[in-house]
């Protein structure tokens, strides 16, 4: 049996957006609050979001953490999108609050406002886009710094892809790279 938690934190893009695939209580997700015996699942994805942006949403609410009762699913979007700021747009997101019975309140994500996300195909004449290797290899720094911070405060965490997996044949080799604890 888990141990109990009172909350799901869920980061990524499409693939855990509420709602926009599958329903809450089917999507991967879903199962693993029911798994946890959670009461609260607050996701905090949204379709087409950056790996930067999911690591900025969850530095950014660390306040409302409880490190000892809460679980963090990490989900690594597709890395060839990009975080920008809106040029004074005021771009809002919301992130969804779910309890047992799957009833859904929208809640402001205050720390990514005025922020936006450029897909890849809008900026592919990047030069960090010309191999996607190096766009891994840069994922993966941030990885590791991200897993010391979480493991410094002895948080329950997965970090996982969302969309395509790491290039194992590449000459940075950055697939063979471990990092983490055990959970």
């Amino acid at each position: 049996m888990p141990k109990d938690y009172d909350n799901l934190w869920v980061f990524g893009d499409s693939f855990s957006t509420t709602g926009f695939a599958v329903e809450p209580k089917d999507s991967f997700w879903g199962l693993a609050a029911e798994f946890l015996g959670v009461d609260r699942i607050i996701n905090t994805s949204w379709v087409n979001n950056s790996w930067t942006s999911v690591q900025h949403t969850l530095i950014g609410q660390q306040q409302e953490y409880n490190w000892q009762r809460d679980y963090f699913l990490i989900g690594i979007p597709p890395l060839e999108r990009l975080t920008v700021f809106d040029n004074h747009k005021d771009t809002r997101y919301n992130r969804q609050v779910l309890t047992r019975d799957w009833s859904v309140q929208n809640e402001p994500v205050l720390c990514h406002r005025g922020l936006e996300i450029i897909k890849g195909h809008e900026a592919q004449n990047m030069a960090i886009y010309l191999d996607r290797s190096w766009l891994e290899t840069l994922a993966l720094n941030s990885i590791f710094l991200l897993s010391q911070w979480l493991d410094s405060k002895k948080a329950n965490y997965v970090i996982h892809t969302l969309g395509k997996a790491f290039d194992a044949n590449n000459i940075w080799d950055p697939t063979t790279f471990k990092i983490g604890r055990a959970h």
